[in-house]
């Protein structure tokens, strides 16, 4: 709720404010300079990453878990993103926070979850049961996976 609550506030302060006052306070720099570089093509740089990212996602990997969704498991972009590259697990059970299984690679959007857990900032977390994901794998899986490799 305090992300809606303060998002355009946070976002103009935060992605357009400072980022843009920063240069023309501290270094003299032009506004327009400073307005195109340090929020116009580091916005447009942000996108064009998350959207290949999204692209790479489902493009080349494995369906493990669902073989008749785009989205592909890649250990690449899973490395390259630090942890954004199980896109097939992700859409096959979208309601899971961790969008992977535990132990394909360290992923960090995960930790800052579970760190704002700990300190009672985000609560009723789903995971998908470990059955569910084996009867994924037997079900709909490509093969890449095989149900013994599911922890728990």
């Amino acid at each position: 709720m305090f992300q809606k609550r303060w998002f355009f506030p946070l976002y103009l302060l935060l992605g357009l404010v400072i980022p843009v006052s920063i240069p023309v306070f501290l270094w003299s720099e032009d506004l327009a300079n400073s307005f195109l570089i340090c929020y116009a093509f580091r916005t447009v740089n942000v996108w064009h990453a998350t959207w290949f990212v999204n692209s790479l996602a489902h493009w080349e990997g494995s369906r493990p878990f669902d073989k008749t969704l785009k989205p592909v498991d890649s250990a690449f972009v899973a490395k390259v993103t630090i942890g954004e590259g199980w896109h097939n697990f992700h859409h096959r059970f979208p309601f899971d926070y961790t969008t992977s299984l535990e132990h394909k690679s360290y992923h960090w959007s995960t930790s800052i979850i579970n760190w704002a857990s700990r300190h009672g900032w985000v609560w009723d977390l789903r995971r998908v049961t470990p059955s569910a994901v084996r009867q994924a794998i037997l079900i709909s899986g490509d093969g890449s996976v095989t149900p013994d490799e599911v922890i728990g």
